[in-house]
């Protein structure tokens, strides 16, 4: 999830799609999960779901025949609960995730292909042409996804491969509204999937959105020998924005060619987290002239800005796989960790770029010219 503050960098470089990421999800995709979730809440016709003697139904009845209990606290949340991980294989959680990804790339070359030398260039076709572009983008991917995976139920789990929840009486803190367990209950998330879910999820969004990108612009002038404002600099920070843009789609759909290990998923974050450190230490100078103005030096900053997004897209999108392929976890803790992971990820990131950008605006973190 972006920062909605401190993106002024990337918006000054015409970046349209970095903005549109930045206002929240299109209504398209609201609408792609909405519609999801009617299919897979649907009652099958002609067929009653049996009752225990507790009133509610067997485990053995199949999914979507009636809502989980986990999904009735989404519906009266007013969020949406997140189907496609609880209810579908993680071959395709990676290839649903990766769309947004892949359509911001998209959406950024058909920007590049009507105004290559920017905002303010001339327009090679009508704003109103990029817009039925768009348009007939998002109604593929509406078509795709209704004809090729709901109308087929490809992927979809089978009733087997969901644990059963053990239910039993329950007690006074989750019978009462508004309970401290009621509350936190939507965001339980088994201990399996803690540290994943913590770094995996919510930190690898963080080193993104919040510690690279309002600080790429600035971090890639501190590497010009000549000035803040050189050629040198506007090349390199064009060049790694782009590769950025395009490793992120490429690297959630590798995530669904197998699952990762746990300690090479470790050893991915911890790249990241390198790499963060690299864009940070040229942004604060520490070893300008000795390192980041030479040219081996540039290649690195570009390497490492780039493999930030990558590594973003890779890492998120397999902890999205770890959540919806993990054995003997029950309906209920899947939704949650996904809710943990959208709300954390949300909350960190914005508030930390939130503080971000107060420091760029009161002058603080801009580059220094190179002493002559």
């Amino acid at each position: 999830m972006p920062p909605t503050v401190g993106t002024a960098e990337a918006r000054s470089h015409g970046c349209p799609a970095r903005e549109a990421r930045a206002q929240g999800p299109p209504a398209f995709q609201l609408g792609i999960a909405r519609t999801c979730a009617f299919f897979l809440r649907r009652e099958k016709p002609g067929t009653k779901p049996k009752k225990t003697g507790n009133g509610r139904p067997s485990d053995g009845e199949p999914e979507g025949s009636l809502p989980s209990d986990a999904d009735r606290e989404g519906v009266h949340a007013g969020t949406p609960p997140p189907e496609v991980t609880v209810h579908y294989g993680g071959r395709l959680i990676a290839p649903f995730r990766a769309g947004t990804d892949l359509s911001q790339m998209l959406c950024a070359l058909l920007s590049e292909a009507q105004a290559p030398r920017g905002a303010g260039g001339p327009l090679l076709f009508p704003s109103w042409v990029l817009q039925v572009l768009y348009a007939a983008l998002a109604a593929a991917g509406l078509a795709s996804w209704m004809m090729g995976v709901v109308g087929s139920a490809a992927g979809l789990r089978r009733p087997e491969a969901q644990q059963p929840e053990p239910r039993g009486p329950p007690s006074k803190a989750e019978a009462a509204p508004g309970g401290r367990r009621g509350r936190l209950r939507g965001f339980a998330c088994p201990a399996s999937l803690a540290w994943p879910v913590l770094l995996g999820g919510v930190v690898t969004q963080v080193n993104l959105w919040a510690l690279t990108v309002p600080v790429g612009n600035s971090s890639a002038r501190m590497t010009d020998p000549e000035s803040c404002g050189g050629d040198q600099a506007a090349v390199l920070y064009k060049v790694g924005l782009t590769l950025q843009y395009c490793l992120v789609p490429l690297a959630s759909l590798l995530s669904s060619l197998a699952r990762c290990p746990r300690p090479l998923f470790y050893g991915l974050f911890a790249l990241q987290c390198a790499c963060v450190a690299a864009v940070w230490l040229s942004l604060l100078g520490v070893g300008r002239e000795a390192l980041w103005q030479t040219a081996p030096g540039r290649t690195v900053w570009c390497a490492a800005f780039a493999l930030i997004g990558g590594l973003e897209g890779y890492l998120l999108t397999m902890t999205y796989r770890y959540v919806g392929d993990d054995p003997g976890l029950a309906a209920h803790l899947r939704d949650g960790a996904c809710r943990l992971m959208s709300w954390g990820g949300v909350m960190a990131t914005n508030l930390l770029s939130l503080a971000i950008g107060i420091c760029i605006l009161r002058g603080g973190l801009a580059c220094v010219e190179p002493d002559t």
